[in-house]
């Protein structure tokens, strides 16, 4: 099983990558998939380069963010709040304080709109060419037999929000340009901020409640291979190139005896977590 390398345990080759990815996200925390990727520091070291440099593009943000509109058009367009969201969007959603966490939810969905990208593109770039190699197990269901383990922890997908409402106060007092996806910092009295970090955390909850309820239909699996679709035909459109094809990571990671399942994550369980927190994000965002 993958131990992440959380930033505080990396040497400072892999630290000043870190550092770099949360700048070239705009974030100031490091997305969740690259510790795992980082327990492998020759293949971290090798891609991470090529994601630096995408995200560092202007090019690479104007197709994050067109592609953006177009997923959130998808979205709102198949998946309808419940009638008890609905209502408390009909009571709060003027008010200051969703405002500016509206905005906030934005550059989240923009980030997972990113790194949906960057996913996809990784699994594109080894998938197929793994099992043709004949270096891993011929399917997944073989892989967690032979591992005894699950892949990765189970990941909620409202923790980038939990994490944003937790650390930030949202008064409409002060408008803050710098909106991370997870720190905004707004003076607002205690009382007064425990009141509408509580209405958020009610939002919060009754969208994971929806989410929760369309995972399990049809329809939303039908969605997400469309939205699938969507960044796959974005990927020829990147700046620059992503190549990673098994024959070059494998060299890369052959010294690690579990790097088969990095593998695995990266043509499996990132991508859909991926696609999973972005339809999310977009479905929190109004």
């Amino acid at each position: 099983m993958i131990t992440p390398l959380l930033e505080k345990d990396a040497n400072t080759k892999i630290k000043d990558k870190y550092e770099s990815l949360k700048k070239a996200f705009h974030s100031k925390t490091l997305p969740n998939m690259f510790t795992y990727i980082g327990a492998f520091p020759d293949y971290f070291l090798y891609i991470s380069e090529q994601l630096i440099i995408n995200l560092q593009d202007k090019r690479f943000d104007s197709l994050a963010s067109q592609t953006a509109d177009s997923v959130f058009s998808i979205i709102k367009s198949l998946l309808s709040y419940s009638e008890e969201t609905s209502e408390w969007l009909n009571r709060y959603k003027n008010s200051p304080s969703f405002y500016y966490f509206q905005q906030d939810v934005k550059s989240v969905f923009v980030l997972h709109m990113k790194l949906a990208f960057i996913s996809i593109a990784l699994r594109e770039a080894v998938k197929g060419w793994a099992v043709a190699a004949k270096k891993l197990p011929t399917t997944q269901e073989e892989f967690r037999r032979e591992s005894k383990t699950t892949q990765i922890n189970q990941v909620s997908i409202t923790d980038d929000f939990e994490t944003l409402i937790k650390n930030a106060a949202y008064s409409g007092k002060t408008k803050q340009s710098d909106s991370q996806i997870m720190v905004s910092q707004r003076a607002i009295s205690s009382v007064h901020g425990e009141i509408e970090r509580d209405l958020l955390q009610d939002y919060l909850r009754l969208c994971r409640n929806d989410f929760l309820y369309f995972v399990k239909r049809e329809y939303f699996l039908t969605m997400r291979v469309q939205l699938e679709k969507l960044v796959l035909a974005s990927l020829p459109l990147f700046p620059h190139l992503i190549f990673s094809p098994i024959n070059v990571a494998l060299p890369l990671g052959q010294k690690y005896p579990n790097f088969s399942e990095l593998l695995y994550l990266l043509c499996d369980d990132f991508p859909v977590l991926s696609m999973q927190k972005l339809i999310f994000s977009g479905y929190m965002k109004v």
